[in-house]
Order: C-alpha cells, then structure tokens, then sequence
C-alpha cells in the first residue's frame, strides 16, 4: 500500500471521528446556536416590567388609561389600568402591580425575538428519570430591541440581559431543546 493511500485511510478515519464526537459534545458554541434556532425561545410575546417613568410616559402618550375600581372598601389599588384603542397597536394587556419593584407590566400584542449574548456555563445534568444523558445550559439573552414598535420604544427603555437556563437531552442525532427556565 502506498503512502498516499494509507494517508487517505487516516484522513477519513480523523474525519469519521471528527464528526462522530460533534454529535456528542455539547460545546458553548453548538449550545448557543441551538437555543437561538429553539422555537420554544424565540419568538415569543413579551411582558415586560414597567418602572413608574414607563407608566406615566406611557399615560402621558394616551396608550393606557387609569379607571376607578368599584370597591366598597377603601383599596389603596381603587384604579384598574386598561389599554386603549391607540395603545392596541403595540399593546395587548396591561395590569398594575402590587410590587415594589415595578408599577405595572404590559404585554405587547405580537412575538418578537430574542438573542442569546452569551452561554455562561454548561454542566451534566441529571434528570429524574432514567436512561437519558442531559446537560444544563445557563446563558444571558436580551430582546431584539430595534423590532420593537417604535411607538413603544418611545417610553420604554431596552430591557437589560436576562439570565436562563435549558436542559439538553442527546438523541441518537445529537442534542434537542427539553426544557427552558427563564428569569
């Protein structure tokens, strides 16, 4: 056998295991690029958090409005928020909030996507289950803010990297999305 026959032979041996082993590990990189093709992270309807600059501007601008809540008691939360005919276009559900960290949290009315900015860690992971190998991917995102209604940008700021995490279960073809947790 010639040199350049057994150097072939090698060639395809390296490049058979090569693609062998990519199927079995899970890297930062092939992590990110399959929770960012994952249609159960993107896209998706987002309900963001409002400051109280946020809601006063957005009241100033006409999209939501305060009505009185028809209580017999004296309720320090006697008024109901409610989206109006201007707000709909960007807006779909609007409720005030009993928390101390934000006043309010709006949903808009259609998906829009989000972007993995970084895989921040991946470890084994032990599902409760039997006979699956699975990994745990904790990684930041961000919404794509420039696909935000301009209306809506008008008032409210980008929101900050959110942090999440999503177990991977290996298959015979490679690694799928199980489940996702996002903060």
């Amino acid at each position: 056998m010639s040199a350049y026959c057994r150097f072939r032979i090698v060639a395809a041996c390296a490049l058979l295991l090569l693609v062998g082993c990519s199927k079995s590990e899970l890297t930062r990189s092939s992590a990110k690029d399959l929770i960012s093709r994952s249609a159960k992270f993107s896209p998706t309807i987002p309900t963001l958090k409002l400051s109280s600059a946020e809601l006063q501007c957005g009241l100033k601008e006409g999209w939501w409005a305060e009505t009185p809540r028809h209580t017999r008691n004296l309720d320090p939360f006697a008024f109901h928020l409610q989206v109006t005919p201007k707000g709909k276009s960007a807006f779909g559900k609007l409720s005030s909030s009993h928390s101390s960290d934000y006043a309010a949290q709006v949903t808009l009315n259609k998906g829009y996507s989000r972007k993995v900015t970084e895989v921040t860690g991946i470890a084994d992971f032990t599902p409760p289950l039997e006979g699956w190998t699975g990994k745990e991917v904790r990684f930041n995102w961000q919404w794509n803010w420039d696909q935000v209604p301009e209306m809506a940008r008008r008032c409210l700021a980008p929101r900050p990297q959110q942090a999440g995490t999503v177990v991977f279960r290996r298959y015979d073809d490679g690694w799928r999305v199980e489940t996702f947790y996002l903060d």
